[in-house]
């Protein structure tokens, strides 16, 4: 018997709800972003993958319930000097559908770009993390868990 103030229960409690569904990954390996493209980040190192949606090929998370979710990214990008332009954005189902930061550098060095947003998908929804730079040359994504990186969560 559990007693919890003037509440008691005997018996056991089983919680039979929605499994969760959630990813976190990041880049592990190098990627060169093209001058002018949109390219994807593809993090390729899950830390978890609940539901088991998430391609650590092709960087995309594939929605399984229709629902409110979160997500999160980051990209790292190194030697960018000043006057480079910098995009991230959300892909939904293959085109952009949110942009998260639209910046220009004010100083030589690596530079961390994040953002957020939440989304009502539906069934099969595909959702991905994308770059875009304009420096005149290639630049390099950082990799490792806290320089480049995607996650989501079905939030409702």
């Amino acid at each position: 018997m559990v007693d919890i103030g003037d509440v008691n229960f005997e018996g056991s409690l089983n919680y039979e709800g929605e499994a969760q569904i959630g990813f976190s990954a990041y880049r592990s390996t190098a990627k060169v972003i093209v001058d002018q493209e949109w390219r994807d980040a593809i993090c390729d190192t899950e830390l978890y993958d609940y539901g088991n949606n998430y391609n650590t090929s092709s960087g995309q998370f594939v929605c399984p319930v229709a629902g409110r979710y979160i997500f999160n990214g980051c990209i790292t990008l190194l030697a960018m000097t000043i006057g480079d332009r910098v995009q991230i954005a959300f892909y939904k189902n293959g085109t952009i559908y949110r942009k998260l930061c639209d910046i220009g550098a004010g100083r030589t060095g690596n530079f961390a770009f994040n953002g957020s947003a939440i989304m009502e998908l539906d069934v099969d929804d595909s959702i991905e993390l994308f770059v875009w730079q304009s420096s005149g040359n290639t630049l390099d994504l950082n990799t490792g868990q806290s320089d480049t990186y995607f996650s989501g969560q079905k939030l409702a």
